[in-house]
């Protein structure tokens, strides 16, 4: 704690007893009486406690608002995320005090984070990860005043990120796509498990960290279902996160392959994260010489593939677990490809044909082509 900042008291005051309180070094104090001896030694125990949180290094700060996740029951994935944001902001102060987090040092630190590159791309961080992290690190500085630890203006007031949010992440063209598709088969078949994570994601769409919580009862009906549904140490992003998932016959066999002999409760994938699929897809997008693209594009493939073939966005948006086909359109299918989709119906249902009735699996259950 530093130096004049602490709880001092009790002191006789009148008829009752004071306690005071300075909470930084050369601030102001703040004092309150009470009427007891006893109720006076309460407040003052209370109050040193509080400060010695208070002036706790931020990164053990950190680790007590993880814990408090955890009691609230928030996803391990969720948890895990916030705490690699909040220690990449403050990651050359995480041994400063919470007092000592001025305005100035904030601003000194958010300049150091959007100049850093990161370890994934090499690159400045985008404008949505600066502004994911600075929603984070909001969040952690008002949980810290609502602990008490902190008092005054808030240090992180003036911070803002300029530039406008990327919807959706690059995807492969449709030629590109087969050559992946193709030297991805070929990587399953010679017992690839990367590959095997990496045809789920675009076959089936599942979030990263759906796919790598699956365990082995999660592969049902001789391989045909896979269930996505809450674990132990893991819970699904929202109610329609919970579902059953039609897998196509081609991926079948490599994912029985994976669950054979294991318990049910074992791991489907081995233990890895949720980085895991994205990594092993940029890795046979090198191996195919394609552009290089996340998980989360080929989760957006997936959707583009399905509404060309004449899937709705509804549908769409059931497979990738979304309440709202509105997020899909936004998010995951190629500008254009819902409107052309809707318009080739059209004219089918104009020429006398009849209306499509495709599923999501109808779209890209064996693959591009």
């Amino acid at each position: 704690m530093g130096a004049g900042a602490g709880a001092f008291g009790p002191y006789e005051h009148g008829s009752g007893f004071r306690v005071v309180v300075r909470r930084t070094a050369g601030g102001s104090t703040v004092s309150e009486t009470f009427a007891t001896r006893g109720e006076a030694e309460e407040a003052l125990a209370a109050a040193r406690a509080e400060l010695l949180v208070a002036h706790e290094p931020l990164g053990d700060l950190i680790d007590r608002y993880e814990d408090d996740q955890k009691k609230r029951g928030l996803r391990s994935s969720t948890y895990k995320q916030t705490r690699t944001r909040l220690r990449a902001f403050f990651a050359s102060a995480l041994e400063v005090n919470l007092p000592d987090l001025t305005r100035h040092l904030a601003e000194k630190l958010f300049e150091a984070l959007r100049d850093t590159p990161t370890t994934s791309t090499k690159k400045p961080p985008s404008v949505d990860t600066l502004r994911n992290t600075l929603a984070e690190t909001r969040a952690f500085v008002r949980w810290c005043r609502s602990q008490g630890w902190m008092r005054g203006p808030d240090p992180l007031i003036k911070l803002k990120v300029f530039g406008k949010r990327r919807r959706g992440k690059p995807q492969l063209r449709i030629d590109e796509a087969r050559v992946w598709y193709s030297k991805a088969i070929e990587l399953a078949d010679a017992g690839d498990d990367g590959a095997v994570a990496g045809l789920s994601t675009l076959l089936l769409a599942p979030r990263a960290s759906e796919l790598v919580s699956r365990l082995a009862r999660d592969l049902d009906d001789n391989g045909r279902i896979l269930w996505i549904d809450d674990e132990d140490d893991f819970k699904t992003k929202t109610d329609s996160s919970r579902r059953k998932v039609e897998i196509p016959e081609i991926l079948q066999p490599y994912l029985r392959r994976l669950a054979d002999g294991k318990d049910g409760s074992a791991p489907l994938f081995p233990s890895v994260s949720r980085y895991w699929p994205r990594d092993n897809i940029r890795r046979i997008c090198g191996l195919a010489g394609v552009r290089k693209v996340s998980a989360h594009g080929m989760r957006g493939l997936h959707s583009t593939l399905a509404v060309a073939a004449g899937a709705t966005a509804h549908l769409v948006a059931a497979s990738l677990g979304h309440s709202s086909s509105s997020v899909t359109e936004r998010h995951y299918i190629a500008p254009g490809t819902t409107r052309n989709a809707r318009a080739e119906a059209a004219l089918r249902v104009l020429s006398g044909g009849r209306s499509p009735r495709a599923g999501v699996s109808t779209g890209v259950s064996k693959g591009p082509r």
